[in-house]
């Protein structure tokens, strides 16, 4: 993944998607509270949840050391201070997923408004040149594996037995695809995926 990158992707859907800065400057600063306001819900009571959600992001994007679109490419410049770390998965895509998904269990009728207010937080991530299309993807997918893991809450299952069929295991050199290769130590090296 890290050099799986598409610049010209990204300066497609920049050109092709409006947002005014102000949008956008909230998706990226205030995407909690946005997500949060949907619901009535005080963000104190979800600080938890979030630091948890980002202590799993930021291994993930450690593990794949992906560059971000303007780190590759002249045409695009950097709109945020929030992207001071790699780009695969999108932070703000798993974070935005996560939410809501476990908001939209407790506020059923809330749920389409989460899941749009989800996918523009991550929209925004590709207009600010922040991130390329599949890291939001990803991210989107991360973001609700961890949301069933909260929900679920069987403590007889870890985070790795969540997310073992797509963590990479080529660390045991049995591929150099991302793909789970049996072992159930396979990220261990790394830390990955503890509580």
């Amino acid at each position: 993944l890290r050099h799986c990158t598409n610049a010209p992707e990204v300066l497609n859907i920049m050109k092709k998607y409006e947002m005014d800065e102000d949008t956008k400057n909230d998706l990226d600063k205030n995407n909690h509270q946005m997500m949060l306001d949907i619901v009535d819900e005080d963000m104190n009571d979800w600080e938890d949840f979030i630091r948890d959600v980002d202590i799993h992001t930021i291994k993930l994007k450690m593990k794949y050391k992906r560059p971000r679109p303007y780190e590759v490419s002249e045409e695009i410049r950097s709109m945020t201070d929030t992207d001071d770390s790699p780009s695969f998965p999108s932070g703000h895509a798993i974070e935005a997923y996560a939410l809501a998904k476990v908001l939209a269990e407790e506020h059923p009728e809330k749920e389409e408004e989460l899941f749009n207010m989800a996918e523009a937080i991550a929209l925004s991530r590709v207009l600010m040149g922040s991130h390329y299309p599949s890291d939001i993807e990803t991210g989107e997918e991360v973001g609700l594996l961890i949301a069933d893991a909260y929900l679920d809450r069987d403590i007889n299952k870890s985070w790795e037995y969540i997310l073992k069929e797509w963590i990479d295991c080529s660390s045991c050199g049995k591929g150099k695809k991302t793909r789970p290769c049996g072992r159930t130590d396979a990220s261990y090296g790394l830390g990955l995926l503890y509580f």
